[in-house]
């Protein structure tokens, strides 16, 4: 019973070992949307329009690999028409992260209608959020309007296309524009309620292939597949040690 007990300390301290050098390995890492980590948008948009509003965009799954992430932080940029570094307040805010059945470019009118199941809310309250309205020659702005999750997503791209919603329930114009993209057929796509932060039905006006330049702050997620690896390994090793320290044992007996 005691070589039992001490067998399985082992194999714990081993197994909390082997799990935490893989947490550590799944550092974090940013993608960035639609190619547009080194490029200039061809458009731009006032995305946070200054009365209360409800928008949705699009985003295709293939810019995201094919195993799940945790989502943690979004971050926008300034457009280039933008000349001085600013920063802004919302304070009344909500965004959603959601997968959708919807194609990349073709979004309903109605919104629930894009939203699936695992329809989460990752931030609600006051936002404030500022940029230096700088990027190195001949690059973009950097993405420097930054919203941190006070929940994170569980994303997996084999699911469908990621939705990104926000609830704006406050009227405060910030006068800012942010990069975007504007190409029939590509990979983002938006529409936008003005007026009613709970709206049913987008309004055609403002809703297009139009789509804001977005980086995501991402952590893969490991397969199960492979932690059961890693604790057979640490239990294997855990049965080494503890044959090691019986063979001393017996010699110095």
């Amino acid at each position: 019973m005691r070589i039992l007990n001490k067998l399985s300390m082992l194999t714990v301290e081993v197994a909390l070992l082997s799990v935490g050098i893989t947490n550590a390995a799944q550092a974090a890492s940013f993608i960035s949307t639609d190619q547009l980590e080194n490029r200039e948008g061809n458009s731009r948009l006032g995305f946070l329009i200054p009365f209360p509003s409800r928008f949705q965009q699009v985003y295709d799954a293939s810019q995201f690999g094919s195993a799940p992430i945790e989502i943690s932080q979004i971050a926008l940029r300034p457009d280039e028409s933008n000349t001085t570094p600013f920063d802004f307040t919302i304070e009344d805010i909500e965004f959603y992260l959601s997968t959708t059945t919807r194609d990349s470019d073709a979004l309903s009118s109605v919104f629930e209608e894009n939203i699936s199941a695992n329809y989460t809310k990752v931030f609600d309250g006051e936002w404030k959020a500022s940029s230096e309205n700088i990027g190195l020659a001949g690059s973009p702005k950097n993405f420097d309007i930054v919203l941190n999750f006070t929940k994170p997503f569980i994303y997996d791209p084999r699911e469908g296309n990621l939705l990104l919603e926000y609830k704006k329930f406050t009227p405060e114009i910030t006068g800012n524009r942010f990069d975007s993209e504007f190409v029939l057929g590509d990979s983002v796509s938006t529409v936008i309620a003005a007026g009613d932060a709970n709206a049913v039905n987008a309004n055609p006006r403002f809703s297009s292939t139009l789509g804001l330049a977005t980086q995501f702050k991402v952590t893969a997620i490991p397969e199960p597949s492979s932690f059961i690896s890693s604790i057979l390994v640490a239990s294997f090793l855990g049965i080494s040690k503890l044959k090691t320290q019986r063979s001393r044992q017996n010699k110095e007996n």
